[in-house]
């Protein structure tokens, strides 16, 4: 039986899980993209066989030109590790500021100071959402730590989704530039509450994930599609506990479109999906503002 799942909407409808037999600790961006890529290249190669079952030789021809599978949702925390992202207590207190767990309730003030000193002293480039979105639960070998959140995220899985199409690649197969996206599991109003948002403002709620960084631009693939990945990743995917529990570790998704003529009838920008969103993690103001005037809107 076929290790993919078929379903959902015409931009998550071939999705595979990868499991790996042991837990990712990189050392680097490019050593992600090498085994992303290894699982591309497995994950195609398992469904070309099948292909003809569903599809024309048109259809077929079109996925052999641009890759079964578009894009990747990947977990923050997995380019936490290659970051060495990973701190004990001790290394985020700060002489003079109040303990890490109180700055989301401080001045917007005080909370920029501490990140400017931490980055001083320890060379940490973070901000609240690293705190507040960090995993205690850490993977063996990390007792006592925490995995921190990343920042600039969209800057990131740009340069991971150039480092993973090459070495797709590498190994012998086509692909389009891919797409990258990173959610957390984390309730998204721990962010909006820290950070002092608001719902009412702009900033949206989305139940079940908080998004952290995305490729491709909001023109060309939009906040609902990105939600939808997210959810169904954080579905399929497991925690950490059951991870090892199963001795079986998911820290990225592929997906594919229901139909490959979505390369070609501008379902996706195809051959821009690795386009740098704009500079951070994402906005969610930002994001529902565009999506309000291009759509919600026109409904009013």
């Amino acid at each position: 039986m076929l290790d993919i799942v078929f379903g959902g909407t015409s931009i998550s409808s071939i999705i595979s899980k990868p499991e790996l037999t042991t837990s990712l600790n990189p050392s680097s961006y490019e050593e992600i993209a090498d085994v992303i890529a290894t699982s591309y290249v497995s994950a195609s190669k398992e469904i070309q066989p099948h292909l003809g079952k569903a599809f024309t030789e048109q259809e077929i021809a079109l996925y052999k030109e641009h890759g079964i599978f578009y894009g990747v949702h990947i977990s923050p925390k997995l380019l936490a590790l290659a970051e060495n992202l990973v701190v004990s207590h001790d290394d985020l207190l700060i002489e003079g500021f109040p303990e890490p767990y109180m700055l989301p309730k401080q001045d917007p003030e005080v909370i920029a100071a501490y990140f400017s000193i931490l980055k001083e002293k320890n060379g940490l480039d973070l901000d609240i959402s690293s705190l507040v979105l960090a995993d205690t639960t850490t993977p063996k070998g990390y007792s006592g730590k925490r995995i921190l959140n990343p920042i600039g995220l969209n800057e990131k899985l740009k340069k991971l989704s150039e480092l993973t199409t090459e070495a797709i690649k590498n190994q012998g197969m086509e692909c389009d530039p891919l797409y990258f996206l990173c959610t957390d599991s984390d309730s998204p109003d721990r962010i909006l509450l820290s950070s002092g948002k608001k719902s009412l403002d702009g900033n949206p709620l989305t139940p079940g994930l908080t998004m952290c960084g995305s490729t491709a631009t909001m023109e060309g693939f939009d906040l609902t599609y990105m939600y939808r990945i997210g959810l169904v990743t954080q579905m399929l995917s497991n925690n950490i506990i059951g991870s090892r529990m199963q001795g079986k570790f998911s820290p990225f998704t592929l997906f594919g479109m229901l139909s490959p003529f979505g390369y070609v009838n501008g379902a996706i920008p195809t051959g821009k999906m690795d386009a740098l969103r704009y500079e951070g993690n994402l906005d969610m103001q930002k994001e529902f503002m565009y999506q309000f005037d291009k759509t919600i809107v026109k409904m009013l």
